[in-house]
């Protein structure tokens, strides 16, 4: 079940947003339900637990949307704006259906069901693939092809940085210099090697996740 909730001073719009939303989620076939919170102090209480869309009025309004766990900031007006907030229901479900759902893989150390976003990255060695996890201090590995292996991931995230590498573009702090570096903020700190054919297309693979 996915709870939204919409809350907007404006009658008109708040309406044509409900009707967006449950639109969508009708579309798709998702179990939801749609809810008015009282105040914007309600929207900042649920904001840890919630993804927000900050759909405004106001084009000099900036808004610090880390601090409201926001994740666009939409302009009222803009011919784009009803297809921005589609869009970014489409972002939201891929990562709650993400988050919400295993994979399970057949390891030579024994079955196991892993979120896609705890997968850090796969490397190839020889004949087996090696999964590295998030916050996970041993390896899990399966004779498996690295192609087969990004035909499952790549709907997660996942980009082929290099023929033997598969990573979770998630965890990764910047590309340059033929190189992919992860963030700080798992246990596994190191830089993976970019090839030279699969440089441009990273790159722009990299920028298209972030949207920068």
């Amino acid at each position: 079940m996915v709870k939204v909730a919409v809350c907007d001073t404006d009658e008109n719009y708040l309406r044509k947003e409900k009707r967006l939303v449950d639109q969508y989620m009708r579309v798709h076939g998702y179990q939801y339900c749609i809810e008015s919170p009282a105040s914007e102090v309600d929207l900042m209480i649920i904001g840890d637990a919630y993804r927000i869309i900050f759909v405004t009025a106001c084009q000099g309004v900036h808004v610090d949307e880390t601090k409201i766990n926001a994740m666009q900031n939409i302009i009222k007006g803009d011919a784009m704006w009803d297809k921005r907030i589609v869009r970014c229901m489409d972002d939201f479900m891929q990562r709650f259906i993400e988050k919400t759902s295993k994979l399970q893989f057949a390891f030579v150390e024994g079955n196991k069901k892993i979120y896609p976003s705890d997968i850090v990255y796969i490397e190839s060695c020889l004949h087996r693939v090696i999964f590295h996890i998030k916050n996970v201090s041993k390896t899990y590995s399966m004779y498996q092809k690295l192609d087969r292996i990004e035909e499952i991931l790549c709907m997660y995230g996942f980009c082929r940085i290099h023929k033997s590498f598969l990573v979770n573009m998630r965890y990764v702090e910047s590309i340059q210099r033929y190189s992919a570096r992860l963030t700080d903020e798992i246990s596994i700190q190191e830089e993976l090697s970019v090839s030279q054919s699969k440089y441009n297309k990273v790159q722009e693979e990299y920028a298209k996740y972030y949207d920068i």
